[in-house]
């Protein structure tokens, strides 16, 4: 009988994990490492491919295409490939941790910086797709933002506990009811 972590293998034709570990992606091979295969990010294989994936031009392009969060960038929305929050999830996905880049270093930092009275993180710009002239912030920018900073390890950086809005009392104020990432969720607040 299959574990629980190898049921899956029945649906498939072949199993994908030799491929996926032979793979010249490095971030494949970490993700089968680690989400498949569940082996801890501390052992040496998966430490040579966390290294690997550091080293990857295609990752150092995907950083490369981070923006100065000061900078009045444009982008199309929290639903856009180019917001930096979704970049740094996909980055930190394919195994990019905290440290790795100077330049994420800075963007969260930045991150940090703008914060409405209520704790909400702000985006730059208040309108979708136009220019930055002010800072705004929906809810889903707010826990986009926040699930970065979390994941890449802000979680003791000043104002992340004391002025995080609970989710349930934003989901109140917006009128809105979702289901919140488990990343944000664990932090506190008074939900």
């Amino acid at each position: 009988m299959a574990s629980n972590r190898e049921a899956w293998l029945s649906l498939l034709p072949a199993d994908p994990r030799p491929a996926l570990l032979a793979s010249d992606e490095p971030f494949a091979r970490f993700i089968a490492l680690t989400a498949v295969l569940g082996t801890p990010e501390g052992d040496a294989e998966v430490r040579s491919a966390r290294k690997a994936v550091v080293a990857d031009p295609r990752v150092r392009a995907l950083v490369d295409r981070l923006p100065v969060w000061e900078s009045g960038f444009v982008f199309s929305g929290h639903n856009s490939p180019g917001f930096p929050p979704n970049i740094l999830r996909l980055l930190h996905g394919m195994s990019v941790r905290a440290g790795d880049f100077p330049t994420i270093e800075r963007l969260l930092d930045q991150m940090l910086r703008h914060q409405a009275d209520d704790g909400r993180y702000l985006t730059p710009g208040g309108t979708t797709g136009k220019k930055a002239t002010n800072w705004a912030s929906l809810p889903r920018d707010h826990f986009a933002i926040l699930e970065v900073l979390l994941l890449f390890g802000r979680k003791d950086a000043p104002n992340i506990e004391k002025k995080k809005p609970s989710p349930w009392a934003t989901a109140r104020r917006c009128g809105l009811l979702r289901i919140f990432s488990p990343v944000a969720g664990s932090v506190g607040g008074d939900s």
